[in-house]
């Protein structure tokens, strides 16, 4: 029933503490969102290389998503969820910082690799935190509040992205991206 739906999701909220502090970090974390095509068009400003070398950057994102989708799943089961999925944000982290201090093509093309690791890693890491978190307990639910949770973190993030790039420029907007992944890993890491 709705009523015993209402009742379940504010006890989880009330009374899971680590899972309430897993999505207080998430929320900062979903600063990854907007990125891929931003350091595309960053990278691609910053180069001035030809269009046609996206192709060889979507190949070495591809090769990296896989490879880390699997390790994330080994490192989760060996290690804990908890290290797979902080492994993911930090290949983000390695990739915007990268974005700002590379000066050359091996490091554009280490920016597209730490995102496929980041991105790779997310989904099988972020997947198996919930069902750590779920228990016994109806994993959907526990999803759905994820999902929910993060919804307007997303929205406020893309729009966020958007007009600091426009105003501030992208330099300062991936200082932004690199400050809220700080936190929230830091959050995801001591909490």
């Amino acid at each position: 029933s709705v009523a015993k739906f209402f009742s379940e999701t504010k006890s989880i909220i009330k009374t899971h503490i680590s899972f309430r502090r897993y999505l207080i970090a998430r929320a900062f974390l979903t600063v990854i969102f907007p990125a891929i095509s931003l350091y595309a068009v960053f990278m691609q400003e910053k180069f001035g290389f030809d269009i046609s070398t996206a192709g060889i950057f979507t190949i070495l994102n591809v090769v990296a998503y896989g490879l880390s989708s699997y390790l994330s799943g080994k490192i989760g089961d060996r290690f804990g969820h908890k290290t797979a999925i902080i492994f993911s944000f930090t290949a983000h982290l390695f990739a915007v910082l990268t974005a700002l201090f590379t000066t050359t093509m091996f490091g554009v093309y280490a920016v597209f690799i730490f995102l496929g690791f980041g991105y790779g890693s997310f989904m099988p890491a972020s997947m198996n935190m919930v069902y750590c978190f779920a228990g016994r307990n109806d994993s959907k639910l526990y999803m759905a509040l994820v999902d929910t949770f993060l919804a307007p973190f997303i929205l406020i993030t893309i729009f966020a992205s958007a007009y600091i790039s426009e105003t501030l420029g992208t330099v300062q907007l991936f200082w932004v991206i690199a400050g809220m992944l700080c936190i929230g890993l830091a959050i995801m890491i001591f909490y």
